[in-house]
């Protein structure tokens, strides 16, 4: 008889066991098969009451659950219809924590999780959350969020993981029945190949045998194509891509229609290469910018072989370009003469974006018997089997896989070294070698910036540029402060050490195996304790300036504060000073005998030792007084509530003039938005690119018949506490009113959720969906989601949403700003950047909410079709200084004010009309 499984699943009024209660329990009783044997399902009475949100989501009521039993008499008929069956559940220890805070121990019983099935059989998923999983698999499924129908989705989706199981490939399944010999016994992989792998009958048998079969897998994937250097590559004129590429879209059923503002940007770009004249652009949305510079530099750069290096704001957005926006410029120039064959684009991410074979291995091999770690392992290695790039962000990482995955990142210079047994098989060796080929590379801002940082050249893996473009250039002052911002703990530091220690010993180890000297370092004992308790010394008094300044205790929530000068007259300075002079003495003594050490080991411990040398950097910066360059951050741990320190540059141009202005390539700045009040004054000061040509695209957009700009008058202020009660009202109403087609772009998560739960149950009735950031799973999801049915459907997103999203044609109607996107001003580096001009308010705070605005604005008209309204929440744009906002509009942006009411009655009249005149 086939084995019963057992998928149960409970909603319950939160997520803590020993506060929370249990409201519904669902069970079903299944085969492998997917014979649904039995059903079962109660109501739970909880102690306590039903929080609004909880109820909100499942749909589960006070009433419902007045009259149902409580947990007392439900545990008997439970355990029984769980009796005899292996366990399966979604997330199975949170539901497991519940039944036993509830007395119904299922402690013991075989336990599977299809939430870490789907971590190495859906690693490709974008979400591993039930209903996604279900709804990408095409299983049915009832109404997600209630019990009894939860589990019966468990159970359909575990049996559509037990088919594919029963369906993996000799390597495949060779490669879990190795993680199973290896882990521990009586877990999700010894019942796994116990129950459903197939025969192992031409797969690899041994670890050995696996390690050489992923090997010839990956090579096989990633082998670099040869670029034909024979073929001439003819001078092209811009014309004859445009020609092309006209000719290309028709054939792809598009249309391109002719765009005066690209062609002038175009020529702008040609003539700056030909002039080599760094250039600084705003180009408007809907002008092709991207088109705008691609053309022009590539038609002067293939013929003579220069390479460009084009850089963009975020992953995302280099994948489009690699994805979407490239191919069909290289299907275009092979119309117009240049064969594919003939030229190569290349993407090159940050070292540690990518996986390393050798140390995927290696982890595998020196792990615990810890069954969690075996899960991330069947991933890690099931997925290195198909990826072509092997890029770790192809990869959602959950718990302690963020721990694991940073230890199999190729950050150090083992990965390319000759003594890596796996050098030609790594994903990054692959990457620098079609990198250097290319005559066109696609990096991010992050990427590229962190190479410029890095002053070890020989450490660069990008090559250098003839031409340079930046796109989404007002990113820039962000990424600058993320690449070269240094964070230091105790626990990392500490932790850091013993990672050091670790390589040694395991080098030492396999030493005596190849009958080689072990690097023997008797200081090592001494200086690994004085370094500990130099910076033991260091982070109790940055612990306990923190706590004075800050008022919050180790363990309350995380903020961070700027480090003032008064730390310098503090009791105890003099002695954190010395220890930290001690430190930095004892770091430059520990580097110096490591570098005596075998060439293998040095390149084994080298990320080790970088981020080390890193911590001790910081943390000197921090007590010097004659630290002036630098934003210098005390802040407190949320998760371990203990101090961190950290470090960001004060002024971001400096950075740019000397690591990247200076650099011999033609540089092209280019976005949206660049200027305020019409100049790129403010931007300039803050990237410094002086001397640098400007150029000014007007807008394809007819922005006063596409669009409006409205200001209610009678809401006070968004705020106070006082006027939420009538800003949601007026939000709901107003997305009922226009019936989805929203985005609502707010400044926080808490001001999402309070949004979300005072609208949703109005605009749910009314048959609107609202998905909430934070709280609807995660940005890609969002869009898929409001993209299916956008009629009937509303985003509240945040700082995320503001840039980099595109909803063209009559799916985004309306676009609610809920506040005027300000950056925090006790945050450090607002804090510190501003007190660098007279009026930081005006000439640095201000500057820096408008760019970010007109982004969020730009989300609405993405095509000359387009017609929307913007709907600003926040009556500061009507005081004295917000002339200065409205100044910034999109030319032609027509704005109105009025009370609400009477803006909600003419948008239905409107609205009305249309739909008169449509019928």
């Amino acid at each position: 008889m086939n084995t019963i499984y057992a998928s149960f699943d409970i909603e319950s009024t939160g997520t803590d066991p020993r506060r929370d209660a249990i409201i519904e329990i669902g069970i079903v009783r299944f085969t492998s098969d997917g014979e649904i044997l039995r059903t079962y399902s109660t109501l739970v009475r909880p102690t306590g009451a039903l929080p609004p949100e909880i109820a909100e989501i499942t749909g589960i009521t006070e009433s419902m659950l007045a009259s149902a039993p409580r947990i007392d008499s439900l545990r008997t008929a439970v355990m029984e219809e769980l009796a005899d069956a292996v366990l399966v559940g979604h997330n199975i220890e949170f539901d497991l924590a519940f039944m036993e805070a509830a007395g119904i121990s299922l402690a013991g019983r075989t336990a599977i999780d299809t939430f870490a099935m789907a971590k190495f059989l859906a690693w490709n998923e974008s979400s591993l959350n039930l209903g996604h999983l279900v709804r990408s698999f095409g299983l049915e499924a009832g109404e997600f969020h209630r019990a009894a129908d939860d589990a019966l989705a468990t159970a359909r989706l575990f049996c559509s993981f037990v088919s594919r199981l029963r369906a993996l490939d000799p390597l495949r399944s060779g490669i879990l029945r190795t993680l199973s010999d290896r882990s521990p016994k009586n877990t999700l992989f010894s019942h796994v190949e116990e129950e459903f792998l197939p025969a192992n009958e031409s797969g690899p048998a041994t670890w050995n045998d696996c390690k050489d079969a992923i090997v010839s897998a990956i090579r096989a994937r990633t082998a670099v194509e040869p670029v034909d250097e024979e073929t001439p590559r003819p001078e092209i004129s811009v014309d004859a891509i445009l020609s092309a590429m006209a000719e290309t879209a028709t054939e792809n059923g598009r249309t391109m229609e002719p765009r005066p503002e690209q062609r002038r940007m175009i020529n702008t770009v040609a003539d700056a290469l030909r002039q080599r004249k760094n250039t600084v652009i705003e180009a408007p949305t809907g002008i092709g910018k991207t088109f705008a510079y691609l053309l022009p530099t590539l038609s002067r750069s293939l013929p003579r072989r220069e390479r460009v290096v084009v850089s963009t704001h975020t992953k995302l957005l280099q994948d489009q370009l690699l994805d979407r926006d490239l191919p069909f410029l290289r299907d275009s120039l092979e119309r117009a003469g240049v064969p594919k064959s003939s030229w190569r684009v290349a993407k090159l991410k940050w070292r540690g974006n990518y996986a390393s074979v050798a140390l995927a291995f290696e982890r595998v091999e020196n792990a615990t018997y810890d069954p969690e770690f075996f899960v991330f392992a069947a991933k890690i290695l099931l997925w290195m089997t198909e990826t072509k790039t092997g890029e770790l962000d192809e990869l959602s990482w959950y718990g302690r896989e963020y721990e694991w995955a940073a230890e199999i990142r190729a950050n150090g210079s083992y990965v390319l070294d000759r003594d890596n047994p796996h050098r030609d098989a790594e994903f990054l060796t692959t990457a620098r070698e079609r990198a250097k080929e290319a005559d066109c590379v696609v990096v991010n801002h992050a990427f590229l910036l962190s190479e410029y940082a890095e002053e070890r050249v020989g450490k660069r893996i990008l090559p250098p540029a003839d031409h340079m473009i930046l796109d989404e250039a007002h990113t820039l002052e962000d990424v600058v402060t993320g690449a070269c911002r240094r964070d230091a703990s105790y626990e990392r530091f500490d932790e850091t050490l013993a990672k050091i220690e670790t390589t040694i010993r395991a080098y030492n180890t396999r030493a005596k195996d190849r009958l080689e000297e072990p690097f023997i370092m008797p200081e090592w004992t001494s200086l690994r304790d004085g370094m500990n308790i130099d910076a033991g010394i260091a982070f109790d008094f940055f612990a306990e300036y923190f706590a004075e300044r800050s008022g919050i205790a180790a363990g309350q929530e995380h903020r961070d504060m700027l480090r003032r000068d008064d730390i310098f007259a503090r009791e105890g300075y003099a002695t954190v000073s010395r220890a930290g002079s001690a430190l930095e003495e004892r770091m430059k003594t520990m580097l110096e005998l490591l570098w005596n050490a075998p060439e293998p080991l040095v390149r084994r411990i080298d990320a080790y030792t970088d981020a080390l040398e890193s911590m001790v950097d910081t943390i000197v910066r921090h007590i010097r007084e004659s630290e002036k360059d630098a934003i210098h951050i005390v802040g407190s741990s949320v998760r371990s509530g203990a101090v961190f320190l950290a470090t960001a540059p004060l002024k971001v141009g400096d950075f740019l003039r000397s690591k990247l202005w200076s650099t011999p390539a033609v540089k092209i700045l280019a976005s949206a938005t660049l200027r305020v009040g019409g100049l790129f004054d403010a931007m300039r000061s803050m990237l410094g690119f002086e001397g640098f040509e400007e150029a000014v695209f007007a807008s394809d957009f007819d922005y006063a018949s596409q669009s409006l700009f409205y200001v209610p008058t009678d809401l006070w202020d968004v705020r106070h506490a006082g006027s939420k009660t009538r800003v949601h009202r007026f939000l709901a109403e107003l997305i009922r009113t226009v019936g989805g087609k929203t985005l609502a772009l707010f400044t926080s998560f808490a001001s999402i959720k309070e949004a979300y739960l005072a609208t949703n149950p109005d605009l749910k009735s009314a048959g609107i969906r609202i998905l909430a950031q934070g709280l609807s799973g995660g940005k890609q999801r969002m869009l898929a989601e409001f993209l299916s049915r956008p009629e009937s459907c509303a985003i509240y997103g945040t700082d995320s949403f503001w840039q980099g999203i595109d909803i063209p044609g009559n799916d985004l109607g309306t676009l609610v700003i809920h506040k005027l996107p300000f950056a925090v001003p006790t945050d450090p580096v607002v804090a510190a950047r501003s007190s660098l001009y007279a009026d930081g308010f005006a000439e640095y705070s201000v500057p820096q909410m408008i760019l970010k605005l007109r982004q969020g604005i730009g989300r609405l008209i993405r095509t000359r079709s387009d017609r929307g309204i913007v709907v600003m929440l926040d009556s500061r744009v009507l005081s004295g200084w917000g002339s200065a906002v409205l100044e910034n509009l999109p030319e032609g942006m027509k704005i109105r004010t009025a009370p609400s009411e009477e803006f909600l009655r003419m948008l239905k009249n409107r609205l009305s009309d249309k739909t008169e005149r449509a019928g």
